[in-house]
Parts: C-alpha cells; sequence; structure tokens
C-alpha cells in the first residue's frame, strides 16, 4: 500500500509592521504603476474591506524585498494597518510570478500584454526545442525499424490530420492574459530590434502597432543617438508626426533650418514635460499622504499642464509638415 502523501501547505502568512522594505531588483518596472485613481480605489477599498491580499515577499537576511504587492504594502502604512505577507516559495521565477499575478488584476492593453509574455517566452521556447529534439529521434527510430522489417506503405500507421500544435508565443501569450501569439512575436521582434522600446510599450506610452515603424526608423540611427530620441519621441507623443518624416543624410544633419527649429522646439517640450511631471508627482505625493482629500484643485492642475503640452505638440506638428511638405 502506498504511503499517504499529506498535501502541499501553503506558505505561511506573517504580518509586517514598520519593517523597511524594498522592491525586489528582478520586478522593478516590470509592471507599470497604478496611476492616480486605480490607486486611489485600492486606499478606499482597503480602508472599508481591509487587506484582502496578502503581498508576497522574499526574505534575505535581514532584508525584505517585495516581489509583488509593494502599492498594498505602502497603503496598509498609510493607513496605519499591519501588512500581511507570505515567503515567495521559489517555484516560480519572481518576474514570471508577479506577470501571473498581475495581467488579470489590472487593466492591461494587449501591447502591454504582449511585453510582459517575453518573460515566458524563453521558458515555452526551450521546452519546444526539447520536443523537436525528441520528435527527431524518433522519427529515425520509426525509419529505421521500416528498412529492416521492409514494411509496405500499407502496413504501416497512418498518421491523422492534426491541428497545428500552439507555438511557444501561443503558450506565452496565454501566461500573460491571453494575448494572442502573433502579438508576441511582434512584441520580441521589437524588443530585438529597439530595446529603447520596450518600456514604452509597457507602461502603455505607445502600442506595438506604433512602435514597429519606429523601431524601422531607430535601426538607422547610430547607437548613441537611439535612446535619447526614442525617449523623445515618446515622451512628446507627436509619434504620428515623425512617422512622414524620412531620415536626413549625416550631411545635412544640423545644417538645415528645420534641424535648428525641431532641436528648440524639443528642448521647450521637455521643459514643459519637466514641469508637468513635477507637479504630478507632488500632487500624487499629496494624494497619498491624505493631504489632498479634495481631487478639483489636483484635477485643474493636470488640465492646465494637459493643455499646455498639447499646445506644444500641436505646434511641432504644424512645423514638421510645413518643413515635409
Amino acid at each position: 500500500m502506498a504511503p499517504c502523501r499529506s498535501p502541499v501547505t501553503p506558505p505561511a502568512v506573517r504580518i509586517i509592521a514598520g519593517e523597511p522594505v524594498v522592491i525586489h531588483p528582478e520586478v522593478e518596472e516590470l509592471v507599470p504603476d497604478m496611476d492616480v485613481e486605480q490607486l486611489s480605489a485600492l486606499r478606499e477599498d482597503m480602508r472599508v474591506r481591509g487587506q484582502l491580499e496578502a503581498i508576497v515577499i522574499a526574505t534575505e537576511g535581514t532584508t525584505i524585498f517585495v516581489i509583488d504587492g509593494i502599492q498594498r504594502h505602502r497603503v496598509c502604512e498609510e493607513l496605519g494597518m499591519p501588512c500581511r505577507a507570505r515567503e515567495w516559495d521559489g517555484t516560480v521565477p519572481p518576474r514570471q510570478l508577479r506577470v501571473s499575478l498581475n495581467v488579470n488584476r489590472r487593466h492591461l492593453t494587449p501591447s502591454q500584454q504582449a511585453i510582459l509574455a517575453l518573460e515566458f517566452l524563453p521558458k515555452f521556447e526551450a521546452e519546444a526545442k526539447v520536443r523537436q529534439a525528441v520528435g527527431r529521434r524518433k522519427g529515425g527510430k520509426i525509419a529505421g525499424q521500416r528498412r529492416t522489417n521492409n514494411d509496405t506503405e500499407e502496413n504501416l500507421p497512418q498518421s491523422k490530420p492534426n491541428k497545428r500544435s500552439p507555438q511557444a508565443s501561443d503558450l506565452a501569450g496565454n501566461e500573460a492574459g491571453g494575448v494572442s501569439g502573433k502579438y508576441v512575436r511582434e512584441a520580441k521582434a521589437i524588443a530585438k530590434r529597439a530595446p529603447e522600446l520596450v518600456k514604452s510599450i509597457r507602461d502603455g506610452a505607445i502600442s506595438i502597432n506604433e512602435a514597429k515603424p519606429l523601431a524601422a526608423k531607430l535601426a538607422q540611427l547610430p547607437q548613441r543617438e537611439r535612446t535619447a530620441v526614442a525617449k523623445r519621441t515618446v515622451k512628446a507623443g507627436f509619434l504620428e508626426a515623425l512617422k512622414g518624416v524620412a531620415p536626413r543624410s549625416p550631411a545635412s544633419q544640423g545644417a538645415s533650418e528645420y534641424a535648428a527649429k525641431m532641436a528648440a522646439l524639443v528642448q521647450q517640450l521637455e521643459l514643459v514635460d519637466a514641469h508637468f511631471c513635477e507637479a504630478l508627482q507632488a500632487a500624487h505625493s499629496d494624494i497619498a499622504q491624505g493631504l489632498c482629500p479634495d481631487l478639483q484643485p489636483l484635477l485643474a492642475l493636470l488640465k492646465a499642464h494637459a493643455d499646455r503640452i498639447a499646445g506644444m505638440r500641436q505646434h511641432v506638428q504644424l512645423l514638421i509638415k510645413r518643413s515635409c511638405g
């Protein structure tokens, strides 16, 4: 009689109260941060119902690394409640665990899901290579048996037509919320051709369809310029206008009136964007500390800065149109 096996015991939940924590370095910036509305909704829900889901931590010596749930931990501290945490059991890598726990919890676009699916892709690609190697070995054995036994074609087992087996990209897409394998393959191509764009796609600044033409343009630039150009283009928000701009030859760069005006306008736009981000961070901090219960001043501030950025964007688009016309 086989010995009885005890069921797997889930990791014990412990209480963290006043202990310093840091986000795990492997998952930092992996999943987009909550926006102001999402964070406010989480805070209100936890104020009413408490912490329903324990955070996941990895303790190394005296350091507590948060793999999943850093926002819940912060809200617990803000509300003065102890934070429930469970220790990472090590069965799933931290990055894959964080993606798995967040794809259905967050409102992510297909492009964001496809980028997150890349975390699972190497695993499924490795498994696919193993299956292919096993299949080749089996195929060789069957071929040898046929030659030895002089089997006739009618005596051989007939294979039945099967549907296409899922590719590694399909399986990775399923792990990341059900995004299509085609999108995952496109995300992989962009990550290989223009890795500077991965964070922008993951943060929801641009989609994969928008990133594809930009990746092609970045591939034509020297490496030292690629990161700066990608960052400027995504932050400025005039990707559509840049799509119609043909790459310039090195001889014409810096010599044309177009280049000079573009450089000046980009500097102005980045300055406005910096002021906007600074104000947004300050308002976000005030809300997080409960210093700004009335959201109307915040909304007015955001609208004012958004209008300034929109005006600059229209000005840049108009200049590009005139310069390229």
